[in-house]
């Protein structure tokens, strides 16, 4: 004998399209949050990474003053990019410093950038000490 009473399991059309629907909706939103938040990321890591060189130029800085002869010297129209890997050994492959330092009246080296990642327009400037 047939059995003709049996129940159907399984999702109906209309019960999947109001899934997808709902799934675009909250895709449509968490995109744009996520990219905006890719974006201060990558401007942290350069303030962090203009910090560190900062803080290893003002150290620089004080080694130079106090005599002693393992400092790097830093000179106005010196490549950024260079001093900054000799005062940060550990300053990462990808990391990009631009500019050509140039010395102020006060003797600060300044014209030096951190740049983010392709498509972010958010450089940080950095100042470097002069020992000249």
């Amino acid at each position: 004998m047939c059995n003709t009473n049996k129940k159907q399991k399984g999702f109906t059309l209309i019960e999947l399209i109001i899934v997808i629907v709902i799934l675009g909706i909250l895709a449509a939103v968490a995109i744009p949050k996520y990219v905006d938040l890719s974006d201060q990321a990558d401007v942290a890591a350069s303030n962090g990474l203009a910090g560190e060189i900062n803080a290893a130029s003002i150290s620089n800085y004080g080694t130079y003053k106090a005599g002693s002869a393992s400092y790097v010297a830093i000179y106005a129209g010196a490549d950024c990019d260079t001093v900054a890997r000799a005062l940060v050994t550990s300053l990462p492959t990808n990391a990009v410093v631009a500019g050509i330092a140039t010395e102020t009246s006060t003797g600060v080296i300044t014209g030096c950038t951190v740049l983010n990642r392709v498509g972010n327009t958010a450089p940080v400037a950095l100042n470097l000490m002069a020992t000249s």
